[in-house]
């Protein structure tokens, strides 16, 4: 599978640690990453240790220490209607 280009919105996977991130942002020489717990549903949530962004180099993303997982989506709002 070719690895698609990072973008915002990412969740990519670091088999060392074991950890997911989420990518906040990219340049052409850093990814800004969050790092995230994964609901069972696959949905991202805050890391319950509430850890900051970190700054990585964008060259490790294309190496082989992170995976891409999928892109996050939002999860639905308790009550949300569908406006019927």
């Amino acid at each position: 599978m070719k690895t698609p280009k990072i973008t915002a919105g990412q969740i990519w996977y670091q088999a060392e640690t074991g950890d997911h991130f989420l990518v906040a942002g990219a340049d052409r020489t850093h990814v800004v990453v969050c790092q995230v717990a994964v609901r069972r549903d696959g949905h991202p949530v805050a890391h319950p240790r509430g850890r900051k962004a970190d700054r990585i180099l964008a060259r490790d993303f294309d190496g082989q220490l992170f995976e891409y997982v999928t892109t996050a989506t939002a999860a639905p709002k308790a009550g949300a209607s569908d406006g019927r």
